[in-house]
């Protein structure tokens, strides 16, 4: 009898051992609902110590409560032990803790039998907290990312029509005399078209796909589209009063950077004038001779930004560009002009600040101008000259296509066409002469531009390439891009932008070859 009962207990501790040892939560329960047994994992989640949760009812010990309003299932130890099975304890349940920490929990209930009699039930039970709060936040990536997608769709035709939009009005604008009573109307669809223009990078941005990528841009023009906003940053108490350059040159710069630039040097003005003041924006081409790179003159834009306040102090003007500097003389982080700095630098310029006589703080700076474009791409060509560039295009909208054939022509390139990449190889294959730039849409049935631009470099290597696209590359294929030299172009832009890339990339490539 000794041994039996010797050998019952030692049985006794091993099942015990072996409960104590799972990962799940485990309470077994009498046929009355009461606790006899509870592992560690049980006393963590529930909050109690087995010893105070020993003989006391299971729903005072395992607390559990429906997370979205549902109602709890009725007594589960009775539906399990009437049911001769195991069986869940529900969904979407929260367990109250003791230590005040709600989890949410999953679990089972299964009868428990002696002899062949009902005794109880076993409660088994985990944390699926963290396993909930994943799979939530993959729920919510697959929705913005199906709205990511979706967008980008939307602004990859949007884009294509703006192109047409927006090009075709500047042909009408270039052909009509002052005073023609369609220019008005004409005008009025170019404002239209760029406020759809605006409307599509917000969409690229909702695509996730907005990328800084800079174009050639006119600051005057960046200024005035931004009127409005520069105003409602600087508030009602500041006034801004613009002098901008007649025939101001061009840079190149990310747009929305640019714009974001305005804005902080505005916000900080603001800062810096909290009764109130004016603003003065000043725009001047500059050309500075230096002695670097042996004494070549530099070309520069030169925005000067004015504001008369309390300001800055002459003592200030060293420190401006540290991140927490605020002329206001506060606590407060002030981050406004440190961003401008990055921008500035980004673009290759750079800035100063100073102070003048009557508390007037200037911020200086100065961008890379653009400069004419060479000369073998000037004018027409006269014996002795280079011939004109042959450009092949690649575009499956005819309508884009038939538009962008006219700024090249126009322009007096050699141009060949194709609607699609195995089209273009066809031509590429037949053409004899040597193709200096390829210009293929990203987005094409047949074949994809980059599968094109892998073929065409295989027999023409030398050919530079500009993809364009309604919708920017995502950040890894743009890498790729740039690691093959492949340059990039947005939809929708106007001819002079897109015949300035082009001349860029080819005197680019002639400079290579010279």
């Amino acid at each position: 009898m000794k041994k039996i009962t010797n050998s019952s207990l030692e049985c006794a501790s091993w099942e015990r051992s072996i409960l104590e040892s799972l990962g799940d939560a485990i309470i077994v329960v009498s046929a009355t609902k009461r606790v006899e047994f509870m592992n560690r994992a049980a006393e963590k989640l529930t909050g109690m110590a087995a010893g105070s949760a020993f003989g006391r009812a299971l729903t005072e010990v395992l607390r559990l409560a429906p997370e979205f309003g549902d109602e709890l299932r009725g007594d589960l130890v009775e539906l399990a032990i009437l049911n001769g099975s195991s069986i869940s304890l529900g969904r979407n349940l929260i367990l109250r803790s003791d230590t005040g920490e709600d989890r949410s929990v999953e679990g089972e209930i299964a009868p428990c039998e002696v002899a062949g009699n009902p005794h109880g039930a076993v409660v088994t039970f985990r944390d699926v907290t963290e396993r909930n709060r994943h799979e939530l936040a993959n729920s919510h990536d697959q929705k913005v990312r199906a709205v990511a997608q979706l967008a980008g769709f939307i602004a990859h035709d949007l884009n294509n029509a703006l192109t047409l939009v927006l090009g075709h009005t500047d042909r009408l604008l270039r052909n009509l005399k002052p005073g023609d009573p369609l220019r008005d109307t004409a005008e009025n669809i170019k404002d239209a078209g760029d406020m759809a223009a605006k409307v599509s990078d917000q969409l690229r941005l909702l695509s996730r796909r907005e990328i800084l990528l800079p174009s050639v841009v006119n600051l005057n023009c960046v200024i005035e589209d931004a009127a409005a906003a520069l105003q409602a940053a600087a508030g009602p108490d500041i006034s801004i009063t613009r002098n901008l350059a007649g025939d101001l040159g061009e840079m190149r710069a990310s747009l929305p950077q640019l714009r974001d630039m305005l804005i902080n040097l505005v916000t900080h003005a603001r800062q810096s004038l909290p009764l109130g003041g004016k603003i003065h924006v000043e725009t001047a081409d500059v050309d500075i001779a230096g002695e670097e790179r042996a004494g070549r003159t530099r070309h520069f834009i030169r925005l000067r930004f004015h504001y008369s306040g309390p300001g800055m102090k002459l003592e200030d003007a060293g420190h401006i560009f540290e991140p927490r500097f605020r002329a206001s003389g506060d606590d407060a982080q002030d981050l406004t002009i440190f961003m401008v700095m990055g921008a500035v630098s980004g673009a290759g310029g750079q800035i100063t600040a100073h102070v003048e006589p009557g508390c007037v703080t200037v911020l200086e700076i100065l961008m890379p101008r653009l400069q004419a474009p060479h000369p073998i791409f000037a004018g027409t060509p006269t014996e002795g000259e280079p011939a004109k560039p042959t450009v092949l295009l690649v575009e499956d909208d005819a309508d884009v296509r038939a538009l962008l054939s006219t700024y090249f022509d126009r322009s007096g390139y050699h141009l060949l066409e194709a609607e699609n990449g195995e089209e273009a190889l066809k031509v590429s294959e037949l053409y004899e002469g040597p193709i200096d730039l390829l210009i293929t849409d990203m987005m094409m049935p047949v074949m994809s531009g980059p599968h094109l631009v892998h073929a065409i470099a295989m027999d023409r290597p030398e050919t530079r390439v500009l993809m364009i696209s309604g919708l920017p590359p995502d950040p890894t294929a743009l890498e790729d891009m740039k690691t093959q030299g492949v340059q990039f172009l947005q939809k929708p832009f106007r001819s002079a932008e897109l015949l300035l890339r082009v001349k860029e990339i080819l005197v680019e490539s002639r400079a290579r070859l010279n």
